[in-house]
């Protein structure tokens, strides 16, 4: 693993290369935080060099990831799909950390499949097809039909056509679901044919209404009903009786 998730920041961001004392050889933790602060301090980051990884989230630990290339003085970064597992906002202060990056004289190869992301943050888009390479561009210069004429090798029109699809019975329906501390009163229908999205910040309850609803954590109160039944799911061997399958948000650790 690039990061160790047991370990604090300071000791991922300082693996390898901690500062021993010259007399006693052992490391000077002291030092070590305090760098670590400084190297976080210089990218607006809010964490505590302390803080044990396993506790962080998905773009905390990005972060820490950066900052340890940091402390090797780093002049280039390749960055392989960083926004994968981030949020819209998450993914907005990450870029926001890239420009500074950037700023400060650091180089970066920043890989995505997400077209709208490469014109924001890159100066110039390479693309490569079936392992081949096509061509770079000044982004300034590249309209975005443009770049997906180079990465699928044809026009493409009306990518996302609507499907009208009848909407079906409910198949998943959730009444005043709370977690104390986590979420509350949650009520929503899932009909059969239907996709239903969830948003909001870190924090906001989305992953853990996931968890409950899936078995892995027990509500305090409320209702789940399947194919219009009442359930009791206490664990997900229940939920995968009752037809439910569950993809986590850190599928690499859960």
């Amino acid at each position: 693993p690039t990061i160790f998730r047991d370990l604090s920041i300071a000791e991922n961001v300082f693996m390898g290369h901690q500062e021993c004392s010259q007399i006693t050889r052992r490391i000077n933790w002291k030092k070590m935080y305090k760098d670590t602060e400084k190297l976080l301090e210089s990218l607006e980051v809010n964490l505590n060099p302390r803080a044990k990884v396993r506790n962080l989230s998905a773009a905390e630990q990005q972060l820490v990831e950066i900052v340890k290339a940091l402390s090797l003085n780093s002049k280039i970064l390749i960055m392989d799909e960083p926004t994968s597992a981030l949020t819209l906002h998450e993914v907005k202060d990450l870029f926001k950390i890239i420009k500074r990056l950037k700023s400060s004289g650091t180089s970066i190869i920043f890989i995505s499949h997400r077209i709208e992301e490469t014109f924001e943050i890159a100066d110039r888009v390479t693309v490569l097809r079936d392992g081949h390479y096509i061509g770079t561009r000044n982004t300034s210069t590249l309209t975005i039909d443009e770049l997906i004429k180079m990465m699928v090798g044809r026009v493409l029109k009306d990518m996302f056509p609507k499907i009208n699809v009848e909407r079906g019975e409910p198949v998943l329906q959730v009444e005043a679901l709370t977690k104390e501390r986590q979420f509350y009163d949650i009520s929503f229908k899932l009909h059969k044919g239907e996709i239903l999205g969830f948003s909001g910040l870190i924090g906001a309850g989305r992953s853990e209404l996931a968890r409950v609803i899936f078995g892995l954590e027990n509500p305090d109160s409320g209702k789940i009903f399947v194919n219009g039944k009442q359930v009791h799911i206490r664990n997900p061997g229940m939920a995968m009786g009752h037809g439910l399958a569950y993809l986590p948000e850190e599928r690499q650790h859960q």
